[in-house]
């Protein structure tokens, strides 16, 4: 898997990237892109993004059928609730080796939407023998926990 950012005034774009035989992959069934919650649970990417002083985190999680939810944390994994945003913005391209998903999440949706910011990129992919595997830039425990503030490994000024 590959990951870039950019931050503009307006948005954070992320672009995830994968290459290979990509056909035992689950992909979602299409949708009009609707807020939804447990994508997690399937193939989906996500990002998390909280401010360098600050506890508090905010996770978005989107599927390749542009389904997405957003969510805010007061701390490590308490107080979920869902973030009042707009819908980030979604595009995919995929064909049979190459999948490319791309995320415009609204710098307005954040709590500190100028400041400094530390990002975690993370993908869930799902196979066809109901198998998961957990990508992201850093697994700092010996399982996959990407609410881990040592996961926020992109520092974004």
């Amino acid at each position: 898997m590959r990951v870039s950012v950019i931050r503009d005034a307006n948005a954070i774009r992320i672009r995830y990237g994968l290459t290979g035989d990509l056909s035992e992959i689950v992909w979602p069934e299409p949708s009009a892109g609707q807020r939804r919650d447990e994508l997690w649970l399937h193939t989906c990417f996500e990002a998390f993004i909280r401010s360098p002083d600050n506890a508090s985190y905010a996770e978005f999680n989107v599927a390749t059928n542009r389904d997405w939810a957003a969510y805010q944390f007061d701390n490590y994994r308490s107080n979920r609730q869902d973030l009042a945003c707009p819908p980030p913005e979604i595009s995919v391209i995929r064909d049979a080796q190459n999948a490319k998903i791309e995320i415009a999440i609204p710098t307005v949706s954040l709590n500190a939407p100028q400041g400094p910011l530390l990002l975690g990129t993370n993908a869930i992919v799902e196979t066809e023998d109901d198998a998961r595997s957990y990508w992201a830039l850093h697994h700092p425990l010996n399982k996959p926990d990407f609410h881990h503030s040592d996961s926020f490994k992109l520092n974004l000024d």
